[in-house]
């Protein structure tokens, strides 16, 4: 497998809200999408020589090691939409400081796409493709610990900066 040209992503687009059960618990919703796309492969196929005096019989032959190279170009598209919940603790160490740790955990839905490379959406072109990236896979579950803080702007509005680990991201602002 050759690569023919590189992927792409989008950054994680992310919509969260919560809700203050008290001074330090907080529950709520996170909602996420991002797309990307593969790598565009060249799947090689092994096929032996061809004698040189069968060519002049057969020429059709001499060139299917290219055609079949040529039909089996392509890539995988994603689109990921994360419907999660939201669990954290905060502390209030500033009047208009907050610091927290949260939890996010959900689920994803996941579309994943075949692309030819030449535009062809034969059924049979696709088919190869989409097996030549059977080891690539998607979790269909989401989670993210984090920590964070939040800078209060007005009494409901607030920036903030979070960290963690997770399958979602690494850092969100």
């Amino acid at each position: 497998t050759n690569v023919i040209e590189g992927g792409s992503a989008t950054p994680q687009l992310t919509l969260s809200y919560e809700y203050a059960v008290d001074e330090q618990l907080g529950i709520g919703a996170h909602i996420g999408y991002f797309s990307a796309t593969t790598p565009t492969l060249n799947f090689d196929f092994d096929i032996p020589d061809i004698n040189i005096d069968l060519c002049d019989d057969f020429p059709l032959l001499c060139g299917l090691t290219e055609t079949l190279t040529d039909a089996l170009q392509g890539s995988q598209k994603f689109q990921v939409w994360t419907f999660s919940g939201r669990v954290s603790y905060h502390q209030k160490i500033l009047p208009k400081l907050d610091i927290y740790a949260a939890t996010v955990v959900g689920y994803s839905l996941i579309r994943r796409k075949s692309l030819s490379a030449d535009g062809d959406n034969s059924k049979g072109n696709l088919d190869a493709i989409s097996d030549g990236f059977q080891s690539l896979t998607i979790p269909n579950y989401s989670y993210y610990a984090v920590a964070g803080g939040r800078y209060y702007i007005t009494e409901h509005i607030a920036i903030y900066g979070e960290g963690g680990y997770g399958n979602i991201t690494v850092a969100n602002a």
